[in-house]
C-alpha cells in the first residue's frame, strides 16, 4: 500500500470513530438517566479517550499527507515542531487511557460482583476516585513528556512519528507498555470475577432482587465482549508494536495502527447493541423524522421500553423489596435515592 493511501485509511477510519463515538456519547449526556449510571460514565470516559485517538490520528494523517504533496517525504525538523503540536498532545494522552480505563472498567464490575450492597450505596465520591487514578497517571507521562521535549532542537523527521522521536523515546515506552500491561490486567480481572462468581455459586449477588440480578449477568457478556475485542485489536498489536520482532513495524506498522482504531468502532456497535437505553435513544431520535403515521406505534413501544425500568423500581419500592434500584450498576447519585436495606424486609 502507498504512503498516501495508508494516511487516507487514518482519516476514514478517525471519521468513522469521530462519528459513532460522539452518537455514541449523545446517548448517554442527553438524558439523565443515563448521565446517573456509573457504568455509563465509565463508557463515556472511554468514548472520549478513543476520540482523543481517532482525532490525533486524523490531525497526522491530514500532516502528513501535506508533506507528501510537497515531496518533502525525507524533510527533517526540530523535535520541539513536532512535540507539542495538537495531534501528537492528544496521542499521548490517549495512548495510555485506551487500556487504563478499560481495566478501570473490569475493576469496577469486580468490586459490583463482589460487594454488590456496598457498591450500590457508594456515592460520587467512588467514582471520582475510580476515574481519577487512569486520569493522574496519564497527567503524569504527558508532562514528563512535555518537560523532556522542551528545547530539544535535535533533527527528527517531518512527519511527526511518536516512536520516533516526536515524543521521547523513554515516555512513550512507558506509555505503550502501561497499555499492555493494563489491557493484561482487564482480561486477567474479568477471568477472576468469572472463576469467583462460579466458585461461591453467586453468593454475592443473592440479596439482589432478580432484575438486578439479570442486569448484573447482561453487564458480565457485556464487559467479556469489549475484554476480548481490546485482546485481540488492541493487546495483541501493542505487543508486536512494542517488541517489534522481526522488525515487523517495517512493513505492517499501518495494519497495526489501524487494528488498533478498529477496536473503538467494535465498541461502539458491542455498547449500542447491548445496552437498549443508548439504542433507543438513536431509534427515537430516528423515528422522529419519520411521518408519525408511520413510526407512532414503534415510538409508543420504545417509550414504553425505557419507562418500564423505572416503573418496577417504585413498584418494588411500594411493597418493600430488598433493593428497590432497576439496575445495580447505576448507583451515583446522591444518598437519599439509594435503597433503603431493612432488617425485617430483607433478613436473609
Amino acid at each position: 500500500m502507498s504512503f498516501a493511501f495508508n494516511m487516507y485509511l487514518y482519516l476514514g477510519e478517525g471519521f468513522t470513530i469521530l462519528v459513532t463515538n460522539s452518537i455514541l456519547l449523545w446517548c448517554i449526556l442527553s438524558d439523565s438517566k443515563n448521565r446517573q449510571r456509573r457504568e455509563f460514565i465509565l463508557v463515556a470516559a472511554q468514548s472520549i479517550a478513543d476520540l482523543f485517538y481517532a482525532i490525533a490520528f486524523m490531525l497526522i494523517a491530514h500532516l502528513r499527507l501535506g508533506i507528501y504533496h510537497e515531496n518533502r517525504l525525507n524533510a527533517t525538523v526540530p523535535t520541539s515542531e513536532c512535540a507539542f503540536i495538537p495531534a501528537l498532545w492528544l496521542h499521548n494522552i490517549a495512548t495510555p487511557l485506551l487500556g487504563l480505563i478499560p481495566m478501570t472498567t473490569s475493576f469496577n464490575f469486580l468490586i459490583c460482583s463482589v460487594v454488590p450492597l456496598w457498591y450500590m450505596k457508594a456515592g460520587h465520591v467512588y467514582t471520582t476516585m475510580l476515574l481519577s487514578v487512569p486520569t493522574l497517571i496519564t497527567i503524569s507521562l504527558v508532562f514528563s513528556n512535555f518537560y523532556l521535549q522542551l528545547g530539544k532542537t535535535v533533527e527528527i523527521a517531518a512527519i511527526c512519528v511518536a516512536a520516533n522521536g516526536a515524543a521521547h523515546h523513554i515516555i512513550y515506552q512507558i506509555m505503550i507498555l502501561f497499555r499492555i500491561l493494563a489491557n493484561l490486567g482487564s482480561a486477567v480481572i474479568y477471568a477472576f470475577i468469572l472463576a469467583y462468581l462460579k466458585r461461591n455459586k453467586g453468593d454475592s449477588l443473592k440479596k439482589l432482587s432478580k432484575q438486578q440480578i439479570k442486569t448484573h449477568r447482561n453487564a458480565k457478556i457485556t464487559l467479556g465482549m469489549v475484554t476480548g475485542n481490546s485482546m485481540i485489536l488492541l493487546f495483541i498489536p501493542d505487543v508486536l508494536i512494542f517488541f517489534n520482532p522481526l522488525n515487523i513495524l517495517k512493513n505492517y506498522s499501518t495494519p497495526l495502527y489501524s487494528m488498533t482504531l478498529s477496536k473503538t468502532t467494535i465498541n461502539f456497535i458491542v455498547y449500542i447493541c447491548r445496552y437498549r437505553e443508548l439504542r433507543n435513544i438513536i431509534l427515537l431520535k430516528i423515528l422522529g423524522i419519520i411521518p408519525k403515521k408511520w413510526s407512532s406505534h414503534v415510538q409508543v413501544k420504545l417509550f414504553t421500553q425505557n419507562e418500564k425500568s423505572t416503573t418496577r423500581a417504585i413498584t418494588e419500592k411500594s411493597f418493600g423489596s430488598k433493593i428497590a434500584p432497576a439496575s445495580p450498576m447505576q448507583q451515583i447519585g446522591p444518598r437519599e435515592h439509594l435503597p433503603k436495606v431493612t432488617v425485617a424486609a430483607n433478613r436473609v
